[in-house]
C-alpha cells in the first residue's frame, strides 16, 4: 500500500496599513489538503537592538 502525503508552503506579504515600511508577512501551509494560515506583523523588525 502506498501513502501519498502533500506539503505546500506559500509565503507572501500584504500591505494592509498603506505603509510600505510595515508589510505583514503571511505563510499559508497546506498538509494533505488541510489549510493553516500564519500571520506575522513584525512591529519590531528594523529597529535598533542594544544587545551585543
Amino acid at each position: 500500500m502506498r501513502n501519498t502525503n502533500t506539503l505546500k508552503v506559500l509565503i507572501f506579504t500584504r500591505d494592509i496599513s498603506n505603509n510600505p515600511e510595515k508589510l505583514t508577512i503571511y505563510a499559508r501551509i497546506t498538509v494533505n489538503g488541510k489549510l493553516r494560515n500564519i500571520l506575522d506583523m513584525p512591529d519590531s523588525w528594523g529597529k535598533a537592538d542594544d544587545s551585543p
